[in-house]
């Protein structure tokens, strides 16, 4: 039997197509790099099929949902910050290591925001 994994599917912009090759050759086994498993489509609509994801705004909206559905009692005692900074500090270490590692091989990142994802094991 034949057993699908979860994947995300992206719409490219131009900047991730037009890097995405050389990215997912030096990205290969760095947990900071989105693991790409199959690109789908023709210039210039393509979608990336990737290891289960969010964009960071989704990542942040579901988190904010969730917060809101607290009692007024639970969120007095649980400002927004604290509820989310360990996410922050996982999520923006974590594109500061791809950032570093990136540079270590002379790469630059750029759109970076259109560039973050939330893997679901860690969102």
């Amino acid at each position: 039997m034949n057993k699908q994994h979860p994947r995300s599917f992206i719409i490219a912009n131009f900047s991730q197509i037009n890097n995405i090759e050389l990215l997912q050759t030096i990205g290969f086994g760095n947990e900071y790099i989105l693991r790409i498993y199959e690109i789908i489509g023709d210039d210039p609509k393509q979608v990336l099929v990737a290891e289960p994801v969010l964009s960071l705004d989704n990542f942040f909206a579901g988190r904010l949902k969730s917060f809101k559905s607290q009692s007024d009692e639970e969120k007095s005692r649980l400002h927004w910050w604290k509820y989310v900074v360990d996410d922050f500090t996982t999520i923006f270490g974590g594109v500061v290591q791809g950032l570093i590692y990136l540079d270590s091989l002379d790469y630059i990142c750029g759109d970076v925001y259109d560039s973050i994802y939330v893997t679901a094991e860690k969102g």
